[in-house]
């Protein structure tokens, strides 16, 4: 939704600055079906979950060390 209303090069922009100079130009897509949004929505969604169990697992385990 960003990338129509930013349109495409301003989402380069943002991308190339955003990846610290990484030409984005070729693989940027702007025809992107409503049904790729809410996959890659979900996919987001699933990925932090899982880096937030990882991540909360790591806690767990150091803080139940007995010293």
């Amino acid at each position: 939704m960003i990338m129509l209303i930013l349109g495409h090069d301003s989402s380069v922009k943002f991308f190339n600055t955003l990846l610290h100079g990484l030409d984005v130009t070729s693989i940027i897509r702007m025809d992107i079906s409503p049904v790729e949004e809410i996959l890659v929505l979900v996919q987001t969604f699933i990925l932090c979950w899982l880096i937030g169990v990882c991540i909360a697992g790591i806690h767990n385990v150091s803080f139940n060390k007995k010293s």
